[in-house]
């Protein structure tokens, strides 16, 4: 009597071992799949939403390090936003419908234009 006892508590602990394991080797790959860093430049809407992103932040904080740091630092901010700005443009410009693409094409050069101007103002305030 005891071994049959015995044997069905190995044969439960055993079951349950396994179940747990294998929740445990689920979970843990669901972990690691979920916090896997992933390249957020691979997807062009993601990567476009984080150029946008610093766009933005480089056009709120350049007149305030303009003024706490110079002009120069102001217009070198300013300068990387519209590269940044540019880039999507022209990043964006395959997949924009053909009515689009004279404006997004403009937009882009119009960026360029502004950033190399701001890059020369930089040199000579600095």
């Amino acid at each position: 009597m005891a071994e049959v006892q015995l044997s069905r508590e190995l044969s439960v602990e055993s079951t349950r071992d396994f179940v747990l394991s294998a929740l445990n080797s689920f979970l843990f790959t669901s972990f690691v799949e979920a916090i896997m860093l992933k390249n957020p430049f691979e997807d062009p809407v993601q990567r476009r939403r984080l150029i946008g992103y610093g766009f933005v932040g480089a056009m709120v904080i350049a007149p305030f390090l303009g003024l706490l740091l110079g002009a120069g630092v102001g217009l070198l901010v300013m300068a990387v936003a519209l590269g940044a700005t540019s880039f999507v443009a022209f990043d964006l410009l395959p997949t924009s419908p053909v009515e689009r693409r004279v404006r997004v094409k403009r937009l882009g050069i119009v960026c360029v234009t502004l950033a190399a101007l701001c890059l020369i103002a930089a040199l000579f305030v600095w």
